[in-house]
């Protein structure tokens, strides 16, 4: 298995879509999503919350913080999409165009069932991560 280590996240200032999550924020979401056994990830775009086990190409191992910049580690499995994902960072190791970013909605409690929304206000004061991607690097979120 093979590790990788990239940029997951930048707190406290807008992303690409105009929200902004602090680091206090992320800190809570991070400590609940790993505290989860299965952390997979895919190498997709498609902007959804679930990950198909088909589409599984990672697991987050490890999550750290230089400043407000968010890193984490990736373990990349032996799957059809971790072989996929093997490939594309063997073609640009020179010049790495892929990129790691968060999956994430706002919680929200609807009497006794529990509404889960993608991520729409512009600051966060509530997130909950589903998932750590890997998708092209100009689509990240920082």
């Amino acid at each position: 298995m093979t590790n990788w280590t990239e940029l997951i996240a930048i707190a406290d200032q807008p992303n690409r879509n105009g929200v902004i999550c602090s680091r206090e924020v992320l800190e809570d979401a991070l400590d609940v999503y790993m505290k989860k056994p299965n952390r997979f990830g895919k190498l997709d775009t498609i902007l959804n919350i679930e990950v198909p086990e088909a589409n599984i190409s990672h697991t987050l191992d490890w999550v750290y913080w230089e400043g407000n910049k968010l890193y984490g580690t990736i373990t990349i499995l032996k799957t059809p999409a971790g072989e996929k994902l093997l490939n594309i960072i063997s073609m640009y190791s020179e010049g790495m165009t892929l990129g790691m970013s968060y999956r994430a909605g706002v919680k929200k409690s609807v009497g006794s069932k529990d509404l889960f929304e993608y991520v729409s206000k512009r600051i966060i004061d509530d997130l909950e991560i589903c998932s750590v991607n890997v998708i092209p690097k100009h689509l990240t979120n920082h």
